[in-house]
């Protein structure tokens, strides 16, 4: 087979033609869709922190309630103390007695006195009242043997702890306790509680010798 120039050269020159124009189809199927507009990138929002939540008025209002609580809880238990503290400063008056009458006889009146209503009291079974009268007869000795002071405002123990003579100290705290058990409490006592329970008041009394 021979080649020559002249049948070489065109078939040569539709074959380029025809890639060029595949390729060239290629191409414009490719750049379809294809946006040559460069975009710049979205700029970002920047972040701003949440403001604080608003004050809470229920929260506070709780507090309140809260610490309005205990306040009251602290003024029970202050006038519950005052009470308890005030009830050994009062008498509690029998019949046709009053608290000030009971105050006016402790200060006022001498132990003879004394003693002349405590058999009065003990003859018409007024067992309450005659352990109290043998309570301010044993305070009055006391107090004339120089061993405390009376004031109308002193609690029973406070005349306690006033005495200095340790022995004598708890002598008058244990008949202090018999009285105030019979003049405080709920029941009246009995002829035969007063009959066991008195001998201490005359015993501590007897102690101290009459002034002449």
């Amino acid at each position: 087979m021979v080649w020559n120039v002249s049948s070489f050269g065109p078939s040569i020159l539709i074959k380029i033609w025809q890639l060029q124009d595949l390729d060239r189809n290629v191409w414009e199927s490719l750049r379809k869709g294809l946006d040559y507009n460069e975009k710049s990138p979205e700029p970002v929002e920047p972040t701003i922190p949440e403001p604080a939540g608003e004050f809470d008025f229920g929260v506070m209002l709780e507090i309140f309630r809260i610490v309005g609580v205990i306040i009251l809880v602290l003024l029970l238990v202050f006038v519950i103390v005052k009470i308890i503290s005030g009830k050994r400063k009062k008498v509690i008056p029998e019949s046709g007695s009053s608290d000030e009458g009971a105050v006016m006889i402790e200060a006022e009146m001498p132990v003879d006195v004394l003693w002349e209503a405590w058999q009065k009291a003990k003859a018409a079974g007024q067992y309450r009242e005659s352990f109290r009268i043998l309570y301010q007869i044993a305070l009055k000795k006391l107090a004339e043997a120089g061993k405390i002071l009376l004031h109308p405002e002193k609690t029973n123990w406070e005349y306690v702890t006033e005495i200095r003579d340790p022995l004598k100290s708890k002598e008058f705290a244990d008949i202090t306790v018999i009285y105030e058990m019979n003049w405080y409490g709920n029941s009246i006592p009995s002829e035969s509680d007063f009959q066991k329970q008195h001998v201490a008041f005359l015993q501590f009394i007897e102690a101290f010798p009459d002034e002449k």
